[in-house]
C-alpha cells in the first residue's frame, strides 16, 4: 500500500512537472514564481537539437582560424557541465586544448596567461554581471591588447541570457560570437544548453549524440 501511494505521488509530480505546475512543490506564490522561472531545462534538449548545425559550424570555424587554446571563464553552474564533460569524455584529437578558470587564484590565472598559442576565451555568465568572470575577461583582454592583437574581440565569445550587460557588451564590442541562453534555465540545470554544449563542441564532442 505504501509503495502504491508513493507511485501515485510520483506520477502526479511528474505530470505536474511537465505541465510547469509549480504547486507540485509549494503553495507559496513567491516560491512558485521562482520555480516556474527555472523550468526551461525541460525544453532545452529540443532547443539544442535545433542548434546542432550552428554549434558544428562554430567549432569548425574556430579550428579553421587556428585557435590553439580555448579558455572558459565561468563560475559555479556556468562551468560545472564543461568540467565534467572534459573529465569524462575528454578533448578529441585535433581539437584546441581546453582549459577552465573557475576561480581567481593568482597561480591558476598566471598558468593560463602564460600558455602559448592563439587563444579563444568563453565568457560564460547567466546574469552577465558575475564579478569573477568579468574580471578575468578584462585581464585577458588587456593581455591580448598588450600582445598587439589587432582585433582582441575576435578572441572572445559570450554565453549569457538575453538582456544582460554581457550580451550588450559582446554585441557592442563585436565579440566573435554571442550565444543567448533561455533565461528560465538555472545554472546548475544548464548542461544541455549553450553553457554546456558550446564548450563541448569546441572540445570536438558528438553534440547530436549528447543531445
Amino acid at each position: 500500500e505504501v509503495f502504491s501511494a508513493n507511485q501515485d505521488q510520483a506520477a502526479r509530480a511528474a505530470a505536474g512537472l511537465w505541465r510547469r505546475d509549480a504547486s507540485v512543490w509549494s503553495d507559496d506564490p513567491a516560491t512558485q514564481k521562482k520555480i516556474s522561472n527555472r523550468l526551461g531545462w525541460l525544453d532545452s534538449p529540443g532547443l539544442m537539437a535545433k542548434s546542432v548545425q550552428r554549434l558544428h559550424r562554430f567549432a569548425s570555424d574556430v579550428r579553421r582560424d587556428g585557435i590553439t587554446d580555448v579558455v572558459l571563464l565561468g563560475m559555479g553552474g556556468s562551468s560545472l557541465a564543461p568540467e565534467v564533460l572534459r573529465a569524462v569524455v575528454g578533448v578529441a584529437p585535433g581539437a584546441p586544448r581546453f582549459q577552465m578558470i573557475d576561480s581567481t587564484d593568482p597561480a591558476a590565472v598566471r598558468a593560463v596567461s602564460a600558455s602559448p598559442g592563439r587563444p579563444l576565451y568563453l565568457s560564460a555568465s547567466k546574469s552577465g554581471t558575475t564579478i569573477e568572470p568579468n574580471s578575468l575577461a578584462a585581464h585577458f583582454r588587456e593581455l591580448l591588447i598588450a600582445a598587439g592583437a589587432s582585433r582582441w574581440a575576435d578572441h572572445f565569445v559570450a554565453i549569457t541570457d538575453e538582456g544582460t550587460e554581457l550580451a550588450r557588451r559582446a554585441r557592442d564590442e563585436r565579440f566573435r560570437d554571442v550565444f543567448i541562453n533561455p533565461s528560465d534555465i538555472g545554472g546548475r540545470y544548464s548542461a544541455v544548453s549553450f553553457f554546456g554544449l558550446v564548450p563541448a563542441a569546441l572540445m570536438g564532442m558528438d553534440i547530436a549524440g549528447l543531445v
